[in-house]
């Protein structure tokens, strides 16, 4: 986040977009960390971020992201077929 906030550049991730990749995530994290909280403690969560899918973000994620102004882009295509589900749009928007 410091080279980030430094040169004002855009960031771009993935995340919580699969159920795999979440499990994935506590392996590396067994404390517990979310990606958002993850990316949050390295300063990644701006308003200069998207984040793609977000699909399986839990409400407290969202409302961070949503905190940070952080946007989260998605496609119903790919997370019909890659991320075990739809992103609930309605759910981030408010």
């Amino acid at each position: 986040g410091d080279l980030a906030a430094a040169r004002g550049c855009l960031v771009q991730s993935h995340i919580s977009e699969s159920h795999d990749e979440i499990a994935f995530v506590k392996t590396m994290y067994p404390n517990g960390e979310s990606d958002a909280t993850i990316f949050d403690g390295c300063r990644l969560l701006t308003p200069k971020t998207v984040m793609a899918h977000g699909v399986h973000l839990s409400d407290e994620d969202a409302d961070l992201l949503a905190s940070r102004g952080t946007a989260v882009a998605h496609c119903p295509l790919s997370n019909f077929f890659f991320a075990d589900g739809c992103l609930d749009i309605g759910r981030l928007r408010e």
